[in-house]
């Protein structure tokens, strides 16, 4: 008698075996199924339900850009973003995030408060329409988010002495607790 494949099981079957991979105790791991995903393609695909529900139901996020291009990336695959109930958002201000000199439209005469603004609102916004599950958005103090953006204007030379600046502009916009929460009700 052959043994069949794991491959070859039905996706129930496999679905309880994989609910063993979890422990929702402890949270998820990378240990079990990630590492049984990656076997072969078959098991990826046939795992990647519960896979998606492991991994992505509760999602830890800072407030820094690759954290948020992550975000933007899970909501825009059905499958992950669709297992996402619960976000947890929590930022400490230890250090400044830099955001970058938008230059090529409008936005780049905006100051850095109304772009940080209006991306952050973008952002949460495509993220939460691609979460229909999503269920708890829980918001973790103190949370305050330092932005800071340097502008070198080259025309202007190098300054004589110190007290004629025009070279350099340093602008910082702190994000507290009370703004993010506009921003999420904004964007739900």
């Amino acid at each position: 008698v052959k043994m069949p494949l794991l491959s070859d099981l039905p996706a129930e079957v496999l679905h309880r075996i994989t609910r063993y991979l979890v422990n929702p105790k402890i949270g998820f791991s990378d240990d079990g199924l990630c590492n049984l995903r990656l076997t072969c393609r078959a098991l990826c695909l046939k795992t990647q339900y519960e896979f998606g529900r492991a991994a992505f139901s509760t999602l830890r996020l800072d407030l820094h850009p690759k954290t948020l291009q992550r975000l933007l990336t899970i909501c825009r695959l059905p499958a992950f973003g669709e297992a996402v109930k619960k976000i947890v958002l929590a930022h400490w201000g230890d250090e400044y995030i830099t955001f970058p000199l938008v230059s090529d439209d409008a936005r780049g005469e905006k100051r850095l408060e109304d772009q940080v603004l209006f991306v952050m609102t973008k952002i949460f916004e495509e993220s939460f329409n691609g979460m229909p599950s999503l269920k708890e958005i829980v918001m973790v103090t103190p949370c305050i988010a330092r932005f800071r953006r340097h502008q070198y204007n080259l025309d202007a030379g190098f300054p004589k002495s110190a007290q004629d600046g025009g070279a350099l502009t340093v602008e910082e916009f702190c994000l507290t607790l009370d703004r993010l929460y506009v921003l999420v009700g904004k964007a739900l």
